[in-house]
């Protein structure tokens, strides 16, 4: 095969001009063909590690002697949320079948899975909130509108009350997918759902406070 100390000065060449993923592609690519060699393996992991990309240095090096359990970490948690079984983390890591996975990788691997698998309260709570804010809702626009039809003079209690336990459900809805999508690293969303959550806060004040007078 031929030589490949001109690729890996190629790849590095690439990298160092700021184009990582053309530079990881041509490695992975040779590594595909000769996925023994260290030199491929240790550079790719290399040219990712400077990218910034310490899960994906994790990724070619695993069961190759190098073993970064932060780095490693970040790798499994990347394939968990991929779904990727054990044979997929051998297509995805370049491995062959007869390099065996580290032990530990396996097994945290599954524990991450298995805990993915446990609904997050925070979750639960804003689907609960969510369903709260539907049925509050409706029944209070139902309620007003029979109070009207048929003349009743609570119309604006109920509507001032109706409103705030709506607003108070959507403030359990965006409050709790909020704290979930921050916990799961969408910072955008989270700032999102905090903000409706604040609107929502201003609301039912404002309903109650008009609800006491």
């Amino acid at each position: 095969m031929q030589s490949v100390e001109p690729l890996l000065e190629r790849a590095a060449a690439l990298a160092r001009s700021g184009h990582v993923g053309r530079a990881a592609h041509m490695l992975r690519e040779r590594l595909i063909l000769d996925p023994y060699d260290l030199s491929l393996r240790s550079t790719l992991a290399g040219i990712y590690r400077d990218g910034g990309h310490a899960d994906q240095a994790a990724r070619y090096m695993l069961g190759f002697g190098e073993y970064d359990p932060q780095a490693t970490e970040a790798y499994l948690r990347w394939l968990a949320a991929t779904g990727a079984n054990e044979e997929q983390l051998r297509h995805l890591s370049v491995i062959p079948d007869e390099i065996p996975i580290p032990a530990e990788a396996l097994i945290r691997q599954q524990q991450i899975r298995t805990a993915e698998n446990v609904s997050d309260p925070w979750e639960v709570m804003g689907w609960v909130g969510g369903g709260l804010f539907a049925v509050c809702a409706v029944v209070t626009v139902f309620v007003v509108y029979l109070v009207v039809i048929f003349g009743g003079a609570f119309a604006r209690t109920v509507a001032i009350a109706g409103g705030g336990a709506t607003a108070v459900a959507a403030i359990l809805a965006s409050a709790g997918v909020g704290v979930s999508c921050w916990r799961n690293g969408s910072r955008r969303a989270a700032l999102v759902f905090g903000a409706i959550s604040l609107v929502a806060l201003a609301i039912s004040i404002t309903a109650f406070a008009a609800l006491s007078t």
